[in-house]
C-alpha cells in the first residue's frame, strides 16, 4: 500500500507539472500583447537604470576615477540586451504587420523570446548593486614631467650617473641630492625618475613636494593619489600611515622622490618606513645625514661656459644676433653665480629686449643690495626679482612662477 501511495504522489506531480507547463505554453498563444508591452516596459527601465549609471560613470571619470571592470561590464552587457531587444521588437512589429494568423507558429515563438528577453531584462536591472563603482585613477608616472630644457652638463651628468647606479644597487635604498637652491636638484632628480622608470628600475615613480613646513596629512594624500587610492574621511594620521604602508607593500618597487626636504621627516608617521626607495632632495648635507641616507650626492652649481650656454638658450641668443648681446650677456649671466633657476629666469625676461634693456640689467644685478635676506639667498632673490621686474605686465604666467617659486622655496 506504502508503494502505491508513492506511485500515487508522484504520477501526481509529474500531471501538475505537465498542466503548469501547458498553462504557460497557452499564455504564450492568448497573452501575446501583454508580453509585448512587458517587453518594452522592461526596456525603459533598464535603459533608465542605465542611463543613470552612466551619468555617475562620467562624473567619476571628471573627478579621475577608473571605473571598475564589473561596472564597465554591466554597462556593455545592457547595451547589447537593449540591441537585441530592440531587433526582437522589430520582428514582433513585421509579424504584426502582415496579419499572421494569431494562433500562428511564429507567433508563438515570438511570444516565448520576448518572455525570456523580458526575465533577462529584469535580472539584468536587478544586478547594478556593485560592491566597488570607481576607484581613483592611478596618476601618470615620470612622463608628465617635461624638461624639453633640460641640458646635460658634464656638473649634473656626473650627480645623475651616481643617483641612477645608486637606484641599481640593491642594498641602498634611501639617497639624498643635497645643493644650494636654485642649483637644480628638482629637475636633476625628475630626470633621473623618468630614466629609472624607463629602465624598468621601478614598478612606480613618484614625486612628493615636502617644502620647508611638512605637513604629514598632504604627504600622505600625495603618494596615495600616485598610487591610485584614496583614504577614508575619518582616518587619522596613523590610521592613514599603516593603510599606505600597506600599498606600499602591496604596489611592488615603488621610488618616491620627496623634493625640498629642509629637516628630519618621521617616516613611520608618514607610512614610507622600510617601504620604497627613497630620493630626497635637500640644501643641507647634515639633513642627508640625519635622514640615514646611504648614498650622498652633492650637486654643484654650473660652471661660468655651461652658465653661458644655458644663458644663452633661454636668452634667444643666436648667431645673427650673437655679436650684440655677447659681452653684457656673459656678464649677466656671471652676476647669476652659476644657478640654473635664476639664469632661466633672468634670460628668459630679457629675450627679445635692446641692448640698453641688457645693460640696464647687469647694472641692477651689480648693484643689488643683500638687505635682510641674508648672504644664502642674496644671488637667488636678486634675479627673480629682476626678472619679475622685467616681466611686470608682459608674460603673467612667467611672472607668476617667480612669485611662487619665491614664496615658496624662501
Amino acid at each position: 500500500m506504502a508503494a502505491e501511495g508513492i506511485t500515487t504522489n508522484v504520477a501526481a506531480d509529474v500531471i501538475a507539472s505537465l498542466i503548469k507547463k501547458a498553462a504557460t505554453q497557452a499564455r504564450y498563444m492568448y497573452s501575446f500583447n501583454n508580453f509585448v508591452d512587458s517587453l518594452e516596459k522592461e526596456k525603459q527601465e533598464l535603459i533608465t537604470t542605465q542611463d543613470s549609471i552612466r551619468g555617475r560613470a562620467e562624473r567619476a571619470h571628471r573627478r579621475t576615477e577608473t571605473i571598475d571592470v564589473e561596472v564597465q561590464t554591466w554597462l556593455e552587457d545592457a547595451e547589447n540586451l537593449i540591441t537585441e531587444v530592440g531587433e526582437l521588437q522589430k520582428k514582433i512589429d513585421m509579424h504584426n504587420a502582415a496579419r499572421c494568423c494569431p494562433y500562428c507558429i511564429q507567433r508563438y515563438r515570438l511570444c516565448k523570446k520576448a518572455a525570456n528577453k523580458t526575465a533577462e531584462l529584469i535580472q539584468h536591472k536587478g544586478n547594478c548593486n556593485f560592491s566597488v563603482f570607481a576607484r581613483l585613477a592611478t596618476l601618470r608616472g615620470m612622463d608628465y614631467y617635461s624638461f624639453k630644457g633640460f641640458i646635460s652638463f658634464e656638473s649634473r651628468k656626473q650627480a645623475y650617473d651616481q643617483i641612477v647606479e645608486a637606484l641599481k644597487d640593491e642594498g641602498t635604498c634611501r639617497i639624498g641630492l643635497y645643493g644650494m637652491g636654485g642649483c637644480g636638484k628638482t629637475t636633476l632628480v625628475k630626470e633621473v625618475g623618468k630614466e629609472a622608470e624607463k629602465q624598468g628600475l621601478f614598478n612606480k615613480v613618484l614625486v612628493v613636494v615636502v617644502s620647508n613646513t611638512p605637513d604629514t596629512k598632504k604627504i600622505q594624500t600625495s603618494i596615495a593619489g600616485s598610487l591610485g587610492f584614496k583614504f577614508e574621511l575619518e582616518e587619522e594620521e596613523p590610521e592613514r600611515a599603516r593603510r599606505l604602508s600597506m600599498a606600499l607593500n602591496n604596489g611592488g618597487k615603488i621610488l618616491v622622490i620627496l623634493d625640498y626636504v629642509w629637516g628630519t621627516l618621521n617616516f613611520e608617521a608618514i607610512g614610507t618606513l622600510n617601504n620604497c626607495n627613497i630620493l630626497l632632495t635637500t640644501r643641507e648635507f647634515s639633513v642627508c645625514r640625519t635622514m640615514e641616507c646611504q648614498k650622498v650626492i652633492s650637486l654643484s652649481i654650473l660652471d661660468p661656459m655651461e652658465s653661458w650656454i644655458l644663458f644663452q638658450k633661454h636668452a634667444g641668443i643666436s648667431d645673427d644676433n650673437f655679436d650684440t648681446f655677447k659681452d653684457v650677456g656673459q656678464e649677466i649671466a656671471k652676476e647669476c653665480k652659476g644657478l640654473p633657476v635664476a639664469i632661466a629666469a633672468v634670460a628668459s625676461s630679457l629675450k627679445g629686449e635692446e641692448l640698453d634693456h641688457w645693460e640696464v640689467a647687469r647694472d641692477t644685478l651689480r648693484d643689488f643690495g643683500q638687505g635682510d635676506i641674508g648672504p644664502a639667498l642674496d644671488d637667488i632673490y636678486k634675479c627673480l626679482k629682476l626678472s619679475y621686474d622685467n616681466l611686470w605686465g608682459r608674460r603673467s604666467q612667467v611672472i607668476i612662477f617667480v612669485m611662487f617659486f619665491v614664496s615658496r622655496r624662501f
